[in-house]
């Protein structure tokens, strides 16, 4: 008889024991989860400012190529798209940081722009790829 109880008694304080340590657990993963939500809120405070007309100043406008008019003086930033269209420009001459000069642009089709001494043909999916800066008008 006291073996039967005690192993009831056993038994019983053992499922009690593991209720408690799922509370514990279910505690301390919410009191995580707050600690990871605060982080997140103090990070996102820290970097996130309102962008004064001192900052968009400073940074270089840049735009589509396709969207640049005839004769404008531009300099190459940065390639947007595949590697594909990536390589195929690269493997035709341009690269970022040169100077490119525009010829002609319609509006519609291609468009002809100088670079160097070449002339290239651009169509117009690959010539909006091409990232520009305008350097004068």
């Amino acid at each position: 008889m006291k073996k039967l109880f005690s192993k009831k008694l056993n038994k019983n304080i053992h499922i009690h024991e593991k209720q408690h340590c799922k509370k514990m657990l279910l505690h301390e993963g919410i009191d995580q989860e707050k600690n990871q939500l605060n982080n997140v809120d103090a990070f996102i405070a820290d970097r996130s400012h309102v962008c004064t007309e001192k900052d968009l100043k400073d940074q270089p406008e840049l735009i589509p190529l396709v969207f640049a008019k005839e004769g404008n003086h531009l300099l190459i930033k940065d390639f947007s798209g595949g590697i594909k269209s990536k390589m195929r420009l690269v493997n035709m001459g341009v690269r970022i940081g040169d100077y490119v000069d525009v010829i002609t642009n319609y509006g519609n089709g291609q468009m002809l722009i100088a670079l160097g001494h070449m002339r290239l043909i651009l169509c117009r999916g690959l010539a909006q790829k091409i990232l520009v800066e305008r350097i004068s008008s």
